[in-house]
């Protein structure tokens, strides 16, 4: 007796249990690798102090901002973008609009030229098999990431980053992605979020009740479309 056989089913097409209508990717350390860019961009700060001496505390500045970015804390606060300049400014008793121009060139402009067609390749894969499948995909950074996104060479239609005015707050705080679901008319139930830290971008998802899925993870056997799809299905409704 001949068995009817399942219907034939690409990757493009969605798993009959998935339920996920919306993803949304960390930037930095998720879309490109976050250690080849720090190395790269050590060692031109590092000629940089060495050939204009009297231009050293710049280096100051970024390591400064850096750390006091880490642990900053993720309540809401009036100005993010400028409360964290002015935390520098005190901690090295330099002007904030100094210290802004610092990390604007360090962190922000200088980068970018290392960044271009450097985004992980399977990443930028996913998000065309994603939007094969009508699965709407965001991106949420903890600053403007536009002109990330275009050195990447990549395009998202619904960009979030923490320094917005509407948002004035870090990772892992529940406003972040709570903003995103409510535009997007999204059940936390129907969201993965994607990112490189569990303690970050791992918390906001569960604070909200969406999957998670780390990105890079070296202990993760199958594709990260493959990680979605059993995020999303773990997460559809019984």
């Amino acid at each position: 007796m001949w068995r009817k056989r399942a219907p034939f089913r690409t990757t493009l097409d969605p798993p009959p249990d998935m339920s996920v209508r919306l993803v949304v990717f960390d930037v930095d350390g998720t879309l490109y690798e976050r250690g080849a860019l720090r190395a790269r961009m050590l060692l031109e700060l590092s000629l940089f102090a060495l050939r204009h001496p009297l231009r050293f505390r710049e280096l100051m500045v970024v390591r400064e901002y850096r750390s006091v970015h880490e642990n900053f804390g993720p309540d809401p606060c009036e100005n993010l973008a400028n409360a964290l300049l002015e935390q520098v400014g005190r901690n090295l008793s330099i002007h904030p609009e100094t210290v802004g121009r610092i990390v604007e060139e360090w962190l922000f402009r200088r980068p970018l030229r290392h960044l271009r067609n450097r985004c992980v390749p399977e990443v930028e894969t996913t998000l065309q098999k994603l939007r094969l499948r009508g699965v709407a995909v965001a991106v949420l950074s903890d600053h403007y990431p536009v002109l990330k996104l275009e050195a990447l060479g990549l395009h998202f239609e619904h960009t979030y980053y923490a320094t917005r005015e509407d948002l004035n707050c870090l990772k892992p705080n529940p406003r972040l992605l709570s903003k995103i679901l409510s535009d997007q008319q999204v059940r936390p139930i129907e969201c993965v979020m994607i990112g490189d830290r569990d303690d970050r971008d791992g918390s906001l998802a569960r604070a909200v009740g969406a999957g998670f899925v780390l990105y890079p993870d070296r202990r993760r056997r199958g594709s990260l479309l493959d990680a979605i799809d059993e995020a999303g299905s773990a997460r559809s409704p019984s």
